[in-house]
C-alpha cells in the first residue's frame, strides 16, 4: 500500500513532541503506513480546532488535504473531517488516522471505486468467514476489489456485506459465478461493498472439480460495460478513429441495445467517440464503456493517422527501389556466365 502523510500546523511546542512520540510508538498499530512531515501540505494536516480558519481550503471536508481539529470538546468545526479531543489518547488517534486512512485511498482513487484493497485472510475451517479476518479500517467496493484481482491476479473469492458470493477467481482457470450475465453487470453497475476472500490450495482444487469456468475476459468486459462513471482507458483518447476487427460475441457477453448499434457503426467505419455517439445515437458514458470493453477483447482497432499513413506509404516505397536497386543472385550469376562465355555485350 502507499505511503500516507501527516504533517502538524500551529500546534504548541510541547503537544507536537507529545505527538510525534504518540506516533513513533503506534507506528505498528496504523501499519507502518504514515509518514509525519515538517511540510505546510500533506494528506492530514492537524490544527488547533481554534485556528482552522487561517487554513483555506477548496472543496468537501473529505477532499485532500483532511484537517483534523485538535479540540477541547467533541465539536467538529467546519472544514474538518474529524476531531482529535485533548488530552489525546493513543486509542483515540489510530481511531481517526484509520479513518483518514479510508477517506486518503478514496480520494486518490483514479476513478470511481478504484481504490487499494487488502486481501481478507481466508474461510474458517466452518465455511463461515472469520469475523477476525474483516478489515474494517478500509471499505472497498465490487469495482474496487476486480480491478485490485486485474492488477495481481490471485485465486479469490469476491463476497458482499451480506457474505454471499458474486464470482471466485482462479488465475489458471478463469471465474466461476452463479449469477446470470444480467445479474452480474447489475452487481457491477450498482457496485456493492465487497471483499476478498483468498482461497487456500485445496480450496482452489475443491472448486475446480466442481465448477464451470468462463473466460477472464468476460468478467473484464462486465466490468467495463457495466461502469456508472466511466473514463477513457488511458491507451485510448478523443482524437483518433476506432473501428471493430470482429463481432462481440453478443450471445454470451453482457450488453445493451446501444452497444449493438455502436457495433454496427464501428464494423462499417472508423469514427471517434463522439462521431460514434452522433451516429449511434449514445451517450458519452455508453460509448466510453463500449470501447472500453472492445479494446479489452483486442478487438478494437485505430485507424492510422495522415501522418502514419504517410510513413508507411513512403517505407514501402523505399523498400520497392532499394529491391530493384539490388540484382537478384539470379542475375548475378548469369551476368557472371555470360561474361565467362564473351557473350556479355560490349
Amino acid at each position: 500500500m502507499s505511503e500516507l502523510t501527516l504533517t502538524l500546523r500551529g500546534l504548541p511546542t510541547h503537544t507536537a513532541a507529545a505527538l510525534r512520540s504518540m506516533l513513533v510508538l503506534l507506528d505498528s498499530a496504523l501499519g507502518a503506513r504514515w509518514r509525519l512531515m515538517d511540510a505546510p501540505i500533506a494528506d492530514v494536516i492537524l490544527v488547533p480546532g481554534e485556528r482552522i480558519s487561517e487554513i483555506r481550503k477548496s472543496g468537501s471536508d473529505e477532499e485532500l488535504p483532511l484537517l483534523l481539529a485538535l479540540t477541547s470538546d467533541n465539536v467538529c468545526p467546519a472544514g474538518a473531517f474529524a476531531v482529535l479531543k485533548r488530552p489525546v489518547t493513543p486509542a483515540h488517534l489510530v481511531e481517526v488516522l484509520q479513518l483518514a486512512e479510508t477517506l486518503v485511498e478514496r480520494a486518490r482513487a483514479t476513478d470511481e471505486g478504484i481504490l487499494t484493497v487488502p486481501l481478507i485472510e481466508s474461510l474458517d475451517p466452518g465455511g463461515r468467514l472469520a469475523q477476525e479476518s474483516f478489515d474494517h479500517r478500509l471499505r472497498t467496493t465490487l469495482r474496487a476489489a476486480t480491478w485490485r484481482l486485474f492488477q495481481a491476479p490471485v485465486a479469490v473469492t469476491v463476497l458482499d456485506d451480506r457474505r454471499d458470493s458474486i464470482y471466485s477467481f482462479l488465475p489458471s482457470r478463469g471465474f466461476t459465478t452463479r449469477l446470470t450475465t444480467t445479474e452480474l453487470a447489475g452487481a457491477f453497475r450498482s457496485n456493492p461493498p465487497a471483499v476478498f476472500v483468498e482461497l487456500s490450495t485445496a480450496e482452489q482444487a475443491a472448486m475446480a472439480r466442481a465448477r464451470e469456468f468462463r473466460n477472464p475476459k468476460e468478467l473484464e468486459w462486465t466490468f467495463w460495460i457495466s461502469n456508472g462513471a466511466p473514463r477513457l482507458r488511458p491507451e485510448l483518447d478523443l482524437v483518433r478513429r476506432w473501428k471493430l476487427k470482429r463481432w462481440p460475441d453478443f450471445g454470451r457477453l453482457p450488453h445493451y441495445h446501444a452497444d449493438v448499434r455502436m457495433a454496427s457503426a464501428l464494423m462499417a467505419q472508423a469514427l471517434t467517440l463522439h462521431e460514434l455517439c452522433d451516429v449511434a445515437k449514445a451517450n458519452d458514458d455508453t460509448a466510453i464503456n463500449f470501447l472500453n470493453a472492445t479494446f479489452t477483447l483486442g478487438a478494437l482497432a485505430a485507424e492510422a493517422t495522415a501522418a502514419e499513413a504517410s510513413s508507411a506509404l513512403r517505407a514501402k516505397e523505399d523498400g520497392k527501389r532499394a529491391a530493384k536497386a539490388k540484382p537478384s543472385r539470379l542475375s548475378g550469376l548469369i551476368g557472371q556466365l555470360r561474361r565467362k562465355f564473351g557473350l556479355a555485350s560490349a
